[in-house]
Parts: structure tokens; C-alpha cells; sequence
């Protein structure tokens, strides 16, 4: 079966009040030292700013496609991961994935490893420096997850009547109609489409955010690791 997971929308052990350490500026940096000009002419009158947002972006969307009338996302270069994750006040336990800004994903070494025994080479990870603010490193090493693996796979017509939303018939996106497990167990999904996947993105399903196989959850449940709220949906 197929399982869905919703990514936070407070503060708490899976989205930390926190914020990156000198990302923007490093970004900044190299657009305007380092980036050629005709490249820096895609992100129009915001410069930098812009090109910050679209970087931030490249790690959630499928390399190639393109959102209104903004550039393609493209894969993530070396030098556009972040570094170090600041936390603005003191948490006894993180998740093993929890939510940053801007939405990216970091992950510990359990939930690292979970992936890359199923899924070797599909997926990137870099390590990040998560410290309190005093400048103390947190006690395990975390990293900034980008899921390589996207796929059409939702099928609306075979979910529960109900289970999701959409805010137009031209609108592409779909979303589950709440995070609650009678909404989110409702959604189906084509068994053909998956074919072995055990983590991905689904290119039409917004929400919930990221999927992963049966097999995968028992990776997870082996490392006893700690997971924002996750639920089993259907197979068809």
C-alpha cells in the first residue's frame, strides 16, 4: 500500500522555529559575482531575490517543468544546498524529518539510510549544520533531503468521493481535502504507476507531499524513527 505524508503547518519537533545561516547572502553572492548576465536576466527584476526564490523551488518541483511564467526548475548545483539551520529556541527531541523554511526537508541519518537501502543513487542528500542558538551543534546529524522521484500516479476518479479538492477544473493541482485520516485514506493510487517507487512526489497531488511504498514505512518502523503525520491510502 501506498502511504502519504503531510508536512507540517506549526512549530513543534517537525517544523523547528528556526533559519539558515548566511543562505540568502551566499546566494546573493554569487548571482552578482559570479553568475553571467544572461542568466541573470531570468529572474527579472528581483535579481537575486529572485533567483534565491527559484533555488529554494528546485528542491520541490520535477526538474523541467515550469509554474505561470516563472524559468523551469532545474536540478540543484553544488553550491545552492544549504549549510547551516539556526534554532531560535531549545527542542529536547527533532523528528527524524522535519520540515525547514521554504519548505526543504532534513533528514537524519536513519531515515538517510532507510532511502539509500531501498533507492540507491535516486534521491540526493547533503549533511547541514542544525545548532541552538548559542552555537551548539544538535546532538545528530541531519540532512537536506532533495526527492529525486516524481510520478503521475494519484487517481482521482478511484478515490473516495470527497477525499479531495481542486480549486478549478483548468487548475492542474489536486489537493487532499483535510488531513484527516478518513480524507487522506481515501485517496487512490495506481499500483501499475508505482512500480516499485518506495519514495516520490506525485506531479499532480499537492498535498499530502510525499509518498512512500509499504516497504519503506517498515524501514522506518525497524529504526523506530519519528515522522510527522503520516497515513496508508489505496492501492488500485
Amino acid at each position: 500500500m501506498v502511504w502519504g505524508l503531510k508536512l507540517p503547518s506549526g512549530f513543534g519537533d517537525y517544523f523547528p522555529d528556526a533559519e539558515y545561516v548566511g543562505y540568502s547572502e551566499r546566494l546573493k553572492d554569487y548571482f552578482e559575482n559570479e553568475m553571467q548576465p544572461e542568466e541573470q536576466a531570468k529572474y527579472g527584476e528581483f535579481r537575486g531575490a529572485g533567483y534565491v526564490g527559484h533555488v529554494v523551488e528546485n528542491f520541490k518541483y520535477e526538474p523541467g517543468t515550469v509554474h505561470g511564467e516563472k524559468c523551469p526548475y532545474r536540478p540543484v548545483a553544488e553550491h545552492e544546498w544549504p549549510e547551516k539551520y539556526e534554532l531560535y529556541k531549545t527542542y529536547k527531541t527533532l523528528g527524524s524529518l522535519f520540515m525547514m523554511n521554504s519548505r526543504l526537508l532534513a533528514v537524519d541519518s536513519d531515515f538517510k539510510n532507510a532511502v539509500e537501502r531501498l533507492e540507491p543513487g535516486v534521491h540526493a542528500f547533503r549533511p547541514i549544520e542544525v545548532v541552538t542558538r548559542k552555537g551548539q551543534a544538535y546532538p545528530a546529524q541531519y540532512y537536506t533531503m532533495l526527492i529525486g522521484q516524481f510520478l503521475d500516479s494519484f487517481k482521482a476518479d478511484e478515490s473516495t468521493e470527497g477525499s479531495w479538492r481542486k480549486p478549478s477544473e483548468e487548475y492542474e493541482q489536486y489537493f487532499v481535502f483535510s488531513d484527516a485520516k478518513k480524507y487522506m485514506s481515501g485517496l487512490a493510487f495506481s499500483k501499475s504507476a508505482i512500480d516499485g517507487a518506495h519514495l516520490w512526489r506525485e506531479r499532480h497531488l499537492s498535498k499530502p507531499e510525499i509518498f512512500f511504498s509499504d516497504a519503506l514505512k517498515a524501514e522506518f518502523d525497524k529504526s523506530n524513527l519519528r515522522l510527522p503525520k503520516h497515513c496508508q491510502m489505496k492501492e488500485v
